[in-house]
This record gives C-alpha cells, sequence and structure tokens, in this order.
C-alpha cells in the first residue's frame, strides 16, 4: 500500500467543527483511514499554532478548507489558507453548509470551485479511493 495522503483540514472551529468531524467520521467509515493522515490544529490563544500550523501545511500533500456560512470571517482560516498558497500547496474547498457557504477572503475568482462534502468527492480532491488506491 502507497504511503497516505498527508491532509491539513482547515475550518472554523466556533462554526464548522461538527462538520470536520462528520467529515472525517464518514471517511474511516469508508476506508479512507488508513489512506490519510489528518494534520489539522486547533488555535490557541499565544499565536503558536500558527507556526505548527505552518510546519504540518509543509508537510501535507492537499489542504482541505471547509467553507460555511460564516467562513469569510474566520481569521484562523484566512492565515491557513494564506500559509497554503506561500507554499505551493493545492487548496480544496469544501461546501459545508447547505444554508450557505463562504469562501475564505483573497481567494481568486478562478479558485472558486467548491468539492461537494462527501466521501466519495473527498477522496477524488485529496487523490486517494475507497479501494485503498490512489487516484
Amino acid at each position: 500500500m502507497p504511503n497516505p495522503r498527508r491532509v491539513f483540514i482547515s475550518f472554523d472551529y466556533e462554526h464548522d467543527n461538527d462538520r470536520k468531524e462528520w467529515l472525517v467520521s464518514q471517511l474511516k467509515l469508508l476506508g479512507f483511514e488508513k489512506q490519510w493522515i489528518d494534520e489539522s490544529i486547533k488555535h490557541s490563544a499565544d499565536g503558536r499554532w500558527q507556526t505548527e500550523a505552518r510546519e504540518r501545511i509543509a508537510r501535507s500533500d492537499v489542504v482541505l478548507v471547509i467553507c460555511g456560512k460564516n467562513t469569510h470571517s474566520a481569521k484562523g482560516v484566512d492565515i491557513e489558507h494564506k500559509i497554503a498558497r506561500q507554499l505551493g500547496k493545492p487548496v480544496r474547498f469544501l461546501r459545508g453548509r447547505v444554508e450557505g457557504t463562504a469562501f475564505p477572503p483573497d481567494v481568486a475568482a478562478a479558485d472558486k470551485v467548491f468539492v461537494e462534502m462527501n466521501p466519495t468527492e473527498v477522496g477524488r480532491a485529496i487523490g486517494v479511493s475507497s479501494a485503498g488506491r490512489p487516484q
């Protein structure tokens, strides 16, 4: 089996933590858990989280941004997205909420494409399949 993909999941902890937990549980149910490693990080008030986020994003293969209705004002998501762009990491935006989604600030118009938040589409976005093979 090939090495698992390292995935950094960026999301608004105040409003979308439930969506992140749902996504992780669905991917595990479908057998994706051996194919990717969650590199997401909880933000702290001391600012150290930014250094840790940069390190985790640097070793990730792809960054997933769960976009909820408040993502445009989530400072942590904005910082993580900027770090990913600076490091040249591929970023995929997941439609996190049916009732409304927003991109982080500074997303170029051409990049404003949502991946539907279901395990099959997310698997494609991170480059793995539920059959245990890289795509």
